[in-house]
Formats: C-alpha cells, structure tokens, sequence
C-alpha cells in the first residue's frame, strides 16, 4: 500500500494520528495490513503529521449539545441522550456519537415518530 492509499484509507475509515504517531481508530478498523502500512510508512507519516497545521483541541468544531437540543421537551433530551449512549458502546467516539443521536431523534421528531 502507498503512502497515498494509507492516508486515504485511513481517512475513509475515520482513523486520526496523532504527531506521534498515537492511532485513534473505531473499533474493529486497524487490520493487520493497516498495522504493516502504518509501521512501513512510520517515517513518512511522521514528517507529515509534524508539518501538519494542530488543530484546536477546543472547543470540537461540532458543539457536544447543540443549542436547540436545550429547547427540546425532556422526553426526547433523554431519547437522544439513550441513543447517544447507544452508539457510543458500539465503538462510535465522542463527539460523533451525540451528532449521530442528535440527527436521528431530529429526523424521529420531524416525522412525528416521536
């Protein structure tokens, strides 16, 4: 596998590296062969990562409770606030686990499933 591909893959995969060289993956994604490319490609990688700009730890660029959630009625609060833990216990990191919940009981609220 390329350089290219590696980056690509890894980035379809929602894989993100630390400068260095710290994997933050879901689960189940780092196959062997990620492993072998990461380890062949390690130099590379991290001359790559070291020139990279750092992105701000804080605040996420997707706010962890949007605004319009604190306007919900309590009963769909705790239905995102279900979901979300849901999907974090299927391996989905924070933040994107509450953005996934927030988006699913929007769309239940907007279909009147709610």
């Amino acid at each position: 596998m390329t350089l290219p591909e590696l980056q690509s893959c890894l980035d379809s995969l929602g894989v993100k590296l630390s400068p260095r060289l710290v994997v933050d993956a879901p689960a189940g994604v780092m196959t062997a062969e990620l492993r072998d490319a990461l380890a062949a490609h390690k130099p590379a990688l991290l001359r790559l990562l070291a020139d990279r700009p750092a992105e701000p730890a804080w605040p996420p660029a997707w706010p962890p409770r949007p605004a319009e959630l604190a306007e919900w009625p309590v009963e769909w609060r705790g239905r995102w606030g279900r979901r979300a833990n849901e999907l974090q216990d299927q391996g989905i990191p924070w933040p994107d686990h509450e953005r996934q919940a927030f988006i699913e009981v929007k769309a239940a609220m907007s279909g009147g499933s709610i």
